[in-house]
């Protein structure tokens, strides 16, 4: 079942309706243990690449979130926090910090081993493959709202997209 949905390897990411409601799309669901919070504080001159993992025996990838390095003379510090919160049993994450992000942030999903397809999706998307064929990155905005983002596909089962800002992200496809 899982080997149906890791044929994509597309560069861009299908388009989708520019935003609507959480009730309105299916989040990407993830199986296995829950991946723990983390949080890093890095200096803004190095950048930084987070990688947070499924638990061991896989230890398969879940999120790389990068932070080149970026000189800003604005900032009266160097040194970055940030905290990334996977959501439980869902492709998502939620970001925060109390810095600014700096330009060229990007987050990227990977999803081969985890992938999950909701289960009140098999109507609609009757195999893996077409459920993953209609995923795109989404800001969740207040628990309610969601924000279709520009995405794209480095590899099967991986989709990147920017960061502009704190927040949560998640990957969703339409109802």
């Amino acid at each position: 079942m899982l080997a149906s949905a890791c044929h994509a390897n597309r560069a861009n990411v299908m388009p989708q309706p520019a935003a609507t409601t959480l009730d309105r799309v299916w989040l990407l669901e993830a199986s296995g243990t829950p991946i723990p919070d983390t949080s890093v504080t890095f200096a803004l001159a190095t950048g930084r690449t987070i990688v947070l993992r499924h638990a061991r025996p896989d230890d398969a990838i879940f999120l790389v979130l990068q932070f080149p390095a970026t000189k800003d003379s604005l900032r009266a510090r160097d040194s970055v926090h940030v905290t990334i919160r996977p959501m439980r049993g869902k492709y998502a994450f939620t970001l925060t910090t109390p810095d600014k992000i700096g330009s060229g942030a990007q987050a990227t999903f990977s999803y081969a081993i985890h992938f999950q397809t909701p289960r009140d999706a098999l109507a609609k998307y009757p195999s893996p493959g077409r459920f993953e064929a209609q995923l795109s990155p989404t800001e969740i905005i207040a628990d309610t709202k969601v924000q279709f983002l520009v995405g794209a596909r480095p590899a099967a089962d991986m989709i990147r997209f920017p960061l502009i800002a704190p927040g949560s992200y998640g990957l969703a496809a339409i109802r």
